[in-house]
């Protein structure tokens, strides 16, 4: 098996490494290649505004072992017109990725999917995506009449004993956790101690949820199929180090794609990403963006001196399924109206609160720059400031210079060790980075307040980026790192781009250790843990709220032979 993947990788890196391509391009056809699927799973599919939708997403090989091609997943939350409320990038490590979303107050009741998938799961025939179906309750907004005439209808009832709460309460329904009591009062400390013994959720991957059971009820017709069938003709490559992003550069005169250009990308901001690659035989290029990014979009440019006679265009990734459009319409039941009153006051306290409980984000560590820490760099507030780029270069850059005026204009980068010689491949120009941004145009550089450049950084020495070769690199960084090349024209291009969504860990009082007397506690989410490994006796513990009440203890995932499992078990809060 890990034979046959490490040929599937090198067969992939071969295709020419772009997103997506004709099927007929492909030999031997798709069907040969091992299956993505993917699986989601929620922490409830009734949500107020102001609550945190959580989830969890598992990208699974049709042998039921994790996959190990794609290492983006994309989830997004739709309305019943495929109108995308967020979509979300998240990295894929075994298997696996979890996010968030707070429902803000401005999104409307409605009946809304969660949708999954990854770039290679299109590939599939059916079962293409996953899907969840989650019903959002808004009590600021004025929810839209609702007209029943061919439309699905769900309708949210009061029952005061849901999913048969009476029968199983106080019941471990999957004989998985120990030291359950049936009633704990409020701030009391939950432990939870799963058995392990031959038990088959050894050495698996799960979550674990634990949330208030609220006493509701949903009719409705049958949802989505997760069988839809979305046959193309484009064969999607797997994403195999980070997202990918294509596109072709095509002649402008004629619309015939042009091969061996060189197009370049940076993604912007203090810690930026550059990138170069060349077009193929059919006009194609692509990058693989692995690394961390908090700027909303990507900059393109044809890098040729016959630029303006090119058109760069990029390949448009947006999922769209006629499936995903339908008339379904929430209707809520007017004994709901105390519940819904009662459940907004409780949230509007505990976000008032919220920074006295505030989740974590992960901290995610800088990228160093492509060319890591070769180099001189001169930090200008240590020298006498001149308020032009080739005055700074005369007198404080011994390692480059400016030579020429005008569009005659070049820089150049010396010996390292002999200041007054040319460095060797001297006949080749040196890579101008602006934060980030490829420089093309020599007099827009010159033209720059250099009063606003921080460092100026030279790699006095030939240097191989992406495909092509240069005498050497000169990399300056402005003081806010916000640098706009003026140029513009077809060969340039702009997309927004959604950074992959930071990890969170999430808050959990610890009233044996804090003093939280004063703070209201009115979660009914007490406890979300995305990734639990259960490798032997696993203890647990968590702490109950203010809220009175049924709760539900889901410990779900799947196991080390690759069965999906769902573990409950119940308890109350008196």
């Amino acid at each position: 098996m890990k034979k046959a993947s490490v040929i599937l990788v090198l067969f992939f890196l071969n295709l020419g490494l772009y997103a997506q391509l004709p099927a007929s391009e492909v030999v031997s056809g798709s069907q040969v290649f091992p299956k993505e699927n993917i699986k989601l799973s929620s922490n409830a599919n009734i949500l107020l505004a102001g609550e945190t939708l959580l989830y969890k997403g598992y990208c699974r090989t049709n042998a039921n072992s994790a996959s190990t091609l794609s290492k983006i997943l994309y989830v997004s939350l739709r309305n019943a017109k495929d109108s995308i409320v967020f979509q979300h990038k998240l990295k894929l490590e075994n298997g696996a990725a979890n996010g968030y979303f707070f429902i803000p107050a401005s999104l409307k009741t409605g009946v809304y999917e969660l949708i999954g998938y990854t770039n290679f799961s299109r590939n599939n025939k059916q079962d293409v995506f996953d899907h969840s179906t989650i019903h959002i309750i808004n009590p600021f907004l004025t929810p839209a009449n609702i007209t029943q005439s061919g439309n699905e209808l769900h309708k949210i009832l009061i029952d005061t004993t849901p999913q048969g709460l009476s029968e199983v309460l106080n019941n471990d329904v999957n004989g998985l956790f120990q030291k359950i009591k049936s009633n704990y009062p409020k701030r009391s400390k939950v432990e939870l101690s799963t058995l392990n013994s031959a038990n088959s959720i050894v050495n698996g991957d799960y979550l674990l949820s634990v949330r208030k059971l609220p006493p509701l009820t949903i009719q409705s017709t049958e949802g989505l199929s997760n069988t839809t069938d979305t046959s193309s003709n484009t064969f999607f490559i797997p994403e195999l180090r980070g997202e990918l992003i294509s596109g072709v550069v095509t002649d402008i005169n004629n619309g015939q794609a042009v091969a061996d250009k060189m197009v370049s990308l940076t993604i912007p901001g203090q810690n930026y990403v550059s990138k170069l690659a060349k077009t193929n035989k059919n006009g194609r290029f692509f990058f693989s963006v692995d690394e961390y990014y908090l700027t909303s979009k990507a900059t393109f440019q044809i890098k040729e001196n016959d630029r303006k006679q090119y058109k760069i265009s990029l390949d448009d990734k947006t999922f769209a399924s006629e499936e995903l459009r339908t008339n379904r319409e929430l209707l809520l039941d007017k004994s709901m109206k105390q519940w819904i009153e009662d459940r907004s006051i409780a949230l509007q306290i505990q976000n008032a609160y919220y920074n006295a409980n505030n989740d974590s984000l992960e901290v995610q560590v800088p990228n160093p720059r492509f060319f890591g820490k070769l180099g001189t760099t001169y930090l200008l507030d240590d020298y006498t400031r001149f308020p032009t780029v080739k005055e700074t270069f005369i007198e404080v850059i011994k390692l480059a210079a400016v030579r020429g005026s005008g569009k005659e204009s070049k820089f150049i980068v010396f010996d390292e060790y002999n200041y007054s010689e040319k460095g060797l491949f001297s006949e080749l120009p040196a890579l101008l980075l602006m934060d980030g941004m490829l420089i093309q145009n020599n007099d827009e550089l010159l033209a720059y307040d250099a009063r606003n450049i921080h460092s100026i950084r030279v790699i006095a020495e030939a240097y191989r980026f992406g495909p092509q070769i240069y005498s050497g690199i000169i990399a300056i960084n402005t003081k806010k790192g916000d640098f706009v090349s003026s140029m513009g024209g077809d060969f340039m291009a702009s997309i927004p781009l959604d950074q992959p969504l930071p990890r969170k860990h999430f808050y959990t009082p610890n009233y044996e250790k804090e003093s939280l007397d004063r703070i209201p506690d009115n979660r009914v989410q007490l406890i979300w843990q995305p990734n639990v490994r259960i490798t032997g006796d696993e203890s647990l513990s968590f702490y109950t709220s203010d809220e009175t009440g049924a709760y539900e203890i889901v410990l779900e995932g799947y196991s080390s032979e690759g069965k999906f499992t769902r573990n409950v078990a119940y308890f109350k809060v008196e």
